[in-house]
């Protein structure tokens, strides 16, 4: 008997693909640019099981599991027929990767999700639809992801026995990686052994040029500006999601306005300014800086640095989010 697990894909106009194949011992779903397995112990001729029947089973039990004969699923006191309409050779070939470079990047899946959340979704850029994996001539690995109006970026330590490149994976794949081994191509790329995907073709943006070079900078206790950002949410514009920080001294002021309250309300915290009189007006997208707050490993006191009101704001050395008007 085994577990059975749900595609993390949605579902297809092509109905082929709303199929788990069951080959050579493992359980595998597409969506024809990023291929998902896990193990199943069996080990029959290929066969099909429909998406539908799969996820039904879930929802009845868990702990939904494929008998070792292939030929049901048991959820629960039901047993069901584990089937599919479609025909065998309807489904795609899994893709076969040959000539990669196979590689250990240590933190590399950790990276990943740390920068995930500043990622583009559907974005007309494709290649912004995606995390940027991209290894310099000296080995230093670098993870970016951005969506053209926030950045999140991670440095890891230099790997060895890889040529220099960029590789840009795309946000499904990112959202599944577990692993920090993989084999890389020009095309079809692997991360461990249960995630296969074509890369996003295209170049992605210079991430340097937009770095911050911040020339002050302010602290304050992060979960009491978390805290605040989320109590002045329902306040802010529906739409454009502005607020706006005023920095005066070691006082941190923050306000958020809409049609229906022009005057906007307000909230004052406490922070600790490098400069004593250090002075800065700035608008910004307030759930962007929620976002990067709500991040595993923030540390206690979130410090931003910033230039001007017309520059870019640096959050905890990593973090990007550019200025708007208000």
């Amino acid at each position: 008997m085994n577990n059975i697990k749900k595609s993390p894909f949605k579902k297809a106009q092509n109905t082929a693909l709303n199929n788990q194949l069951i080959k050579a011992g493992r359980a595998i779903s597409t969506d024809l640019d990023v291929w998902v397995s896990y193990p199943v112990e069996y080990n029959g001729t290929d066969k099909l099981i429909d998406l539908d029947t799969i996820n039904a089973a879930l929802k009845t039990d868990r702990a939904a599991t494929l008998s070792a004969d292939g030929a049901t699923i048991k959820a629960g006191r039901l047993t069901i027929p584990a089937t599919s309409k479609t025909l065998l050779e309807d489904f795609p070939n899994p893709p076969t990767i040959e000539d990669a470079t196979a590689i250990t990047i240590p933190g590399f899946a950790d990276a990943i999700k740390a920068v995930l959340y500043a990622a583009a979704t559907q974005d007309a850029r494709y290649c912004l639809n995606g995390v940027l994996l991209e290894i310099a001539d000296n080995g230093i690995v670098h993870i970016v992801a951005t969506d053209g109006h926030r950045m999140e970026r991670r440095e890891l330590s230099s790997v060895n026995g890889v040529h220099a490149g960029q590789w840009i994976i795309p946000i499904v794949a990112a959202k599944l990686i577990d692993s920090d081994d993989l084999q890389l191509t020009g095309e079809w790329c692997a991360s461990g052994d249960n995630l296969v995907f074509e890369q996003i073709e295209g170049i992605y943006p210079d991430w340097r040029r937009v770095v911050p070079k911040p020339t002050a900078y302010f602290s304050v206790d992060t979960k009491e500006l978390l805290a605040t950002l989320k109590q002045l949410a329902p306040f802010a514009n529906a739409k454009y999601r502005g607020v706006r920080l005023t920095l005066a001294n070691d006082t941190l002021t923050l306000a958020a306005a809409s049609a229906s309250r022009p005057d906007g309300v307000t909230a004052v915290l406490a922070c600790k300014s490098d400069k004593g009189d250090g002075e800065l007006v700035i608008g910004f997208n307030l759930d962007y800086l929620v976002d990067a707050l709500k991040q595993k490993h923030v540390p206690d006191f979130t410090r931003i640095g910033y230039v001007n009101a017309n520059t870019s704001i640096e959050v905890n050395g990593t973090g990007t989010i550019m200025p708007m008007r208000l």
